[in-house]
């Protein structure tokens, strides 16, 4: 869900994978684009659950949340391409992933 070209909204849902241990992850993402020239800097805040199936009965379930900062590039009207990263929190840990994608 997009607002006025500077907020973005989603949900999502991923396969997670940590050293053969397999769950998923579902999740909600806000985005803020502050400025409207063709290179501008992001702002982005995740939350969300997973689900691994590990060593313990049943899995185990967690709350996952994070603050992120990335780059938008414009390339068309209605095409941007962009890298982000953010500090993410799941249990006791914390890990910073990359992400780059396409908005369309």
């Amino acid at each position: 869900v997009e607002y006025k070209d500077k907020v973005f909204a989603g949900v999502g849902l991923g396969y997670l994978n940590f050293e053969g241990i397999h769950g998923i992850d579902a999740f909600v993402e806000l985005e803020y684009i502050p400025f409207t020239t063709r290179i501008r800097p992001l702002i982005g805040f995740r939350v969300g659950g997973s689900h691994i199936w590990n060593q313990y009965d049943k899995g185990t379930r967690t709350a996952s949340g994070g603050l992120g900062v990335g780059l938008n590039i414009n390339i068309t009207d209605k095409i941007d391409i962009y890298a982000k990263t953010s500090l993410w929190f799941s249990q006791f840990d914390q890990f910073v992933p990359l992400s780059i994608g396409v908005r369309i």
